[in-house]
């Protein structure tokens, strides 16, 4: 069974290539992408590397910093496109998913006997330290 697996994966492989040269642009120039540093890896790798063979005369400049700092640079005209995280009602340019932020909570004790409650987050101005100190300060915790 492994055989045919291997098998099934070159194919698909090859297939994969067939498809790229066959879509090939003759689009050419500079792209100066800002990506947020906690999307680059999990979700952005592998469509820029389809990107890149697809357009391989385009030079792709890719910039990884926190959002707010991405937002700043594309408004200031550094970067030709973004992508960054927000909270859903700043009216984003396009919308490419959604998530719910990862709270946890171990036990109702623990939150009564640390205060202030402290948190992890990438630090101001992260968007999740903003919803996190937001969330807490309106359940009234430290």
């Amino acid at each position: 069974m492994n055989d045919f697996h291997a098998d099934a994966e070159r194919i698909l492989l090859v297939h994969d290539e067939a498809v790229d040269r066959l879509r090939q642009s003759d689009l050419k120039g500079r792209v100066r992408l800002g990506c947020a540093d906690d999307v680059i890896a999990e979700r952005l790798a592998v469509s820029l590397a389809r990107f890149r063979r697809v357009h391989p005369e385009v030079r792709l400049e890719v910039v990884v910093d926190t959002s707010p700092s991405l937002k700043w640079r594309f408004l200031e005209g550094e970067l030709d496109t973004a992508i960054v995280q927000q909270h859903s009602g700043l009216g984003a340019q396009r919308v490419l998913w959604r998530e719910q932020p990862p709270w946890e909570l171990q036990r109702e004790a623990m939150v009564d006997a640390l205060r202030p409650l402290p948190i992890v987050s990438f630090g101001k101005p992260c968007d999740y330290w903003a919803a996190a100190t937001q969330a807490l300060g309106n359940a009234g915790i430290d």
